[in-house]
């Protein structure tokens, strides 16, 4: 399994021998105010991550948890802004005008995708219906920033995305996620 990435930033990663954690490293996604350039400035990156699911019969796909690092120098004339949008959860992360910032930040983001269903059976037990979990997670990362004057600098930037399968649960046998459920978290 390899990840795309769509972007013209350096991009390495590597993913678990289960398929369950990814770890994104990117060299380049960045963007710079600095001198007489622009007073606006972006950069997107997109990316495909495979998402495996050993065994679907006995294992529920709750969602992903992602840990997004980066960093940020601006003086309180620029407006810096992180946009990510992870398998249907979006997060906005701002550094507004009127403080100046310099340091590393980090966002931990749950992206919910599906639960299972629990539906009388003719017998009149609860099973569980799932959903196959997608066969990759999109993540979009969107860097952005404006200014109020040349004279105005600033640097913000994305390094790393680590990626967690969770709510993976083994399910007993012969229990398909009924009531008294004592499945165990092994996400």
């Amino acid at each position: 399994m390899q990840a795309e990435v769509y972007a013209p930033s350096i991009f390495s990663g590597s993913i678990s021998p289960d398929g369950k954690a990814i770890s994104a490293l990117f060299g380049g996604l960045q963007v710079e105010l600095s001198g007489s350039d622009a007073d606006t400035v972006s950069e997107i990156a997109i990316l495909r991550i495979p998402v495996s699911i050993t065994n679907p019969t006995s294992e529920v796909f709750l969602g992903y948890h992602v840990a997004l690092r980066g960093f940020v120098e601006k003086g309180s004339g620029v407006r810096a802004v992180v946009f990510v949008e992870l398998g249907g959860a979006t997060k906005v992360i701002e550094f507004p005008y009127g403080t100046p910032i310099t340091g590393n930040f980090e966002e931990n983001i749950f992206s919910f995708v599906h639960a299972s269903v629990q539906e009388p059976s003719s017998e009149g037990t609860q099973i569980a219906n799932t959903l196959t979990p997608p066969p990759h997670l999109t993540a979009v990362i969107v860097l952005s920033m404006q200014r109020h004057a040349p004279s105005d600098s600033a640097l913000l930037g994305v390094d790393s995305l680590d990626v967690e399968i969770t709510g993976l649960r083994n399910l007993p046998k012969g229990d398909e996620g009924g009531e008294g459920d004592d499945s165990k978290d092994v996400g």
